[in-house]
């Protein structure tokens, strides 16, 4: 059984990148081959939880493991595992995704101002449904609920 990455480096699994980042270089100093004390199988250990990390933070935008769903509804074990060809039909992301290729307007005004609103789907969808909501928003309200759905 592969040993948790957050446990491998000595910091818990809520750290900040900056702990993870340190704890990580203070190990790479100690077991380096030219470090203190060599350790090759060690070294190679902690850099294998580093890279973990830093590619889950890159995917996710985060070091924490994904939750482990509890309770009624979780899947099987014993079940195969649901083929990983994207998001659920229907869901946010699935259309966010089918809608991110179309030719969305451009955002002229706010803190998105000059992204497409696909675009802003993807990083802040909640702004989307207040804008669409507002005034200054009503001309995109179309497009807003083209890339996000009826949320009603």
């Amino acid at each position: 059984m592969e040993r948790d990455p957050h446990e491998v480096l000595g910091v818990i699994s809520s750290a900040e990148w900056s702990e993870i980042r340190s704890a990580y270089l203070t190990l790479a100093r100690r077991y380096h081959p030219d470090g203190g004390t060599p350790d090759g199988t060690r070294m190679a250990e902690v850099n294998a939880a580093y890279e973990a990390l830093e590619h889950r933070r890159q995917l996710t935008g985060t070091t924490r493991p994904p939750m482990t769903p509890v309770g009624p509804g979780r899947p099987d074990p014993e079940q195969e595992p649901a083929a990983a060809s994207g998001p659920a039909p229907g869901s946010l992301l699935w259309r966010m995704q089918a809608n991110e290729q179309s030719d969305s307007p451009v955002l002229d005004f706010g803190p998105y101002a000059g992204q497409r609103i696909a675009e802003v789907a993807r990083q802040d969808p909640r702004y989307l449904r207040a804008l669409s909501r507002q005034a200054n928003g009503l001309r995109y309200r179309r497009a807003i609920e083209a890339v996000l759905g009826s949320t009603r």
